[in-house]
């Protein structure tokens, strides 16, 4: 893990044809409300979570709006982040009885989304100066743009930097520093985006609706957003200029339930998309359009008024017992 001094730690951020046309006009305006609508599910891991607020609160402009949805967490994350959202301006709190996996606690706090932009980011990473602003820059200078994620040490794909030098955050952020230097203004298109930060749109995000829960604790969620974004006639963006630190894996209880979940999703993935089946898992495929034309490209949102309940006037989303 790594090492963080304490000087920080004192411190305190349908079908596809339905939807390509045109961009549609936003369902609630943003208006004078929060740029950026940051939602951070948590499962445990306490340490990675304060890090995590201290290093936004840090190095984030005062433009987001905090969504917090916890999943259960014994480690007392939910009295920390009850204490985070009273202090914090703009944050919210969604709190579950137990784990409903990545993609449904994150439609939880995409269904409380004010701002312009949604962005998903776990809890287990260290953002660095001028992050946001930097994936932000890509939409406004590509405007096909749907969805934008950052560059990492911990990651899968072309977003992945190996062997980064540094084993503290002054070394993070001299890094950080440098790689934003030397690559100023460069992103790379791809075919998918993984979730551990992952910008969009906010009117994209009510074009494609939630994440798909039938991934159930997490891997390929996130995949297959991206591959719905596309269908819709959106580009994926890495900000090659930013990096943000991910310890990764921090919500598995073990590399073999990763890797359980991982192979899993894959069988659902290829099963919902009709992708051979005997295709391994790592082997590049291709899909058509016409292939998948009855799988939906749009997933309604849930009604977080069906299943949680106002506390602390509207700071607090708390779920319902069994009794209600």
């Amino acid at each position: 893990m790594l090492k963080y001094n304490r000087e920080f730690n004192s411190n305190r951020s349908g079908g596809a044809a339905d939807i390509r046309a045109s961009e549609p006009a936003p369902l609630l305006e943003p208006g004078p409300g929060p740029l950026v609508s940051i939602i951070m599910l948590t499962y445990d891991q306490l340490g990675c979570t304060r890090t995590c607020i201290e290093s936004i609160e840090r190095f984030t402009p005062p433009v987001y709006e905090m969504i917090f949805v916890d999943n259960g967490s014994s480690d007392g994350t939910p009295d920390y982040l009850r204490q985070v959202v009273q202090r914090m301006p703009r944050a919210r709190l969604v709190t579950n009885l137990h784990n409903h996996g990545f993609a449904k606690g994150n439609n939880q706090g995409i269904c409380l989304a004010r701002g312009k932009y949604v962005l998903l980011l776990n809890n287990d990473t260290v953002v660095t100066p001028g992050w946001l602003e930097g994936m932000i820059s890509v939409f406004e200078r590509y405007p096909r743009t749907g969805l934008v994620g950052p560059t990492s040490n911990m990651v899968a794909g072309a977003q992945f930097v190996p062997d980064v030098p540094y084993r503290d955050l002054s070394g993070l952020l001299d890094f950080a520093s440098r790689r934003t230097g030397s690559l100023r203004g460069q992103t790379l298109v791809v075919s998918t985006l993984i979730g551990f930060c992952l910008l969009a749109k906010a009117y994209v995000v009510r074009m494609l609706g939630s994440l798909d829960e039938i991934f159930g604790t997490g891997n390929f969620e996130d995949r297959d957003y991206c591959l719905r974004a596309d269908l819709s006639g959106f580009e994926m963006r890495i900000a090659l200029d930013v990096f943000v630190h991910h310890e990764g894996h921090k919500s598995f209880k073990s590399k073999w339930d990763m890797d359980h979940w991982l192979l899993s999703n894959w069988e659902i993935f290829k099963k919902k998309w009709k992708v051979p089946l005997e295709t391994p898992y790592g082997m590049n495929f291709h899909i058509e359009g016409g292939a998948v034309a009855g799988v939906p490209v749009k997933l309604d949102l849930p009604d977080l008024r069906k299943t949680h309940r106002a506390e602390c006037g509207g700071l607090v989303w708390k779920e319902n017992g069994p009794t209600g």
